[in-house]
């Protein structure tokens, strides 16, 4: 088993067994403590009831938890490697390494924000296995209901304009289970947003990675 211990330039986690460290994305903070930090280098984008984006959703292949309060300036940074293709918008295809299974989990992170279940689930779907699709409605469906309980805003329907979840993951860290199977946390600084109202929270997310060789790409599940 090995751990990543290196900067990132590029690319936030729960505490994961291990003496790895946390690597910072570009632009980010590091965790103190057990938790080593890196930087990514892109950024996410808010959407309201209308599309997806990068914010943290606790599904049963990624679980979340508030992060610690403390915190001081990342001393690595690393460098994610981009996928060599997209799906729509979204990146795919990310190579055979553990940079290519944290860039995976990053974006899942990034992009699985949303208030519109079918954004989410679009997301859930595109970075897991096809065995696993009602597993990733079910948790498409419970985290926008949460998003949506959270902001105060309608269960059903477009959500309000100005009604918004954003997702920024500025670090990362990754263990090296077994050949092919990656565990990766991500930390992320979630904003929500209604009306004038704003609130921002650290929230780290585990997820497993496994290769997919028919694939060629890294698969949540």
């Amino acid at each position: 088993m090995t751990t990543s211990d290196q900067t990132l330039d590029a690319a936030r986690p729960r505490h994961s067994r291990g003496k790895g460290r946390w690597l910072a994305l570009a632009g980010g903070l590091a965790l103190l403590g057990l938790w080593a930090t890196a930087v990514v280098t892109d950024v996410g984008r808010a959407h309201g009831g209308h599309g997806p984006t990068g914010a943290v959703v606790p599904t049963p292949v990624v679980t979340a938890a508030a992060a610690p309060a403390a915190f001081q300036a990342p001393d690595r940074r690393v460098v994610l490697p981009a996928g060599g293709a997209q799906v729509d918008e979204y990146p795919v295809s990310f190579p055979h390494t553990p940079e290519g299974a944290a860039a995976a989990a990053v974006a899942l992170t990034r992009y699985s924000a949303s208030l519109d279940y079918a954004s989410v689930s679009e997301v859930l779907r595109l970075y897991t296995t096809a065995g696993a699709a009602k597993a990733a409605d079910s948790a498409a469906a419970a985290a926008t209901s949460a998003a949506r309980t959270r902001l105060g805003v309608a269960m059903t329907g477009p959500a309000p304009s100005d009604a918004s979840v954003f997702a920024e993951p500025y670090a990362v860290h990754w263990i090296v289970a077994a050949p092919d199977k990656v565990r990766v946390s991500v930390l992320s600084s979630v904003e929500y947003r209604t009306g004038e109202k704003l609130t921002r929270e650290l929230v780290a997310a585990a997820s497993q990675w496994w290769w997919d060789a028919a694939a060629a790409d890294w698969r949540n599940r």
